[in-house]
């Protein structure tokens, strides 16, 4: 990344073709950040905002409060929102996934620290 900034150009390969990189897989955890958010890769709330859902990630389960933002969950609430970022689509829009975070903690300890790919299922409570 150094060779880049510094203007070398020299590291940067041909374009991978589109049909060699994979679908994003449905339904799993995609990472977790540093605060201990679980990024998923669900792209739409399973219910109505204030709404509990059941939220099962791996062998852990509990229920969680859909939210539109972070600043509407109490504190030591899991909660499921949408991501704090996104990338724009080519038609317009943009496109972000949901995470999992426990106001003033760590969703990743509640939900023993998935690793990435693990399945979230979301059905309602």
């Amino acid at each position: 990344m150094g060779r880049l900034v510094d203007g070398d150009r020299g590291a940067v390969r041909e374009p991978v073709a589109p049909d060699l990189v994979p679908d994003i897989p449905a339904d799993v955890v995609a990472y977790t950040d540093g605060y201990g958010n679980l990024k998923t890769t669900h792209e739409a709330p399973p219910a109505d905002n204030g709404q509990r859902v059941l939220v099962r990630v791996g062998q852990a389960a509990t229920t969680a409060i859909v939210s539109d933002g972070s600043f509407s969950v109490a504190e030591g609430e899991l909660a499921l929102a949408p991501g704090s970022s996104g990338w724009p689509l080519p038609g317009g829009g943009e496109r972000r996934f949901l995470e999992l975070f426990l106001r003033g903690g760590s969703a990743a300890t509640r939900l023993g620290h998935p690793a990435p790919g693990t399945p979230v299922v979301v059905t309602q409570a």
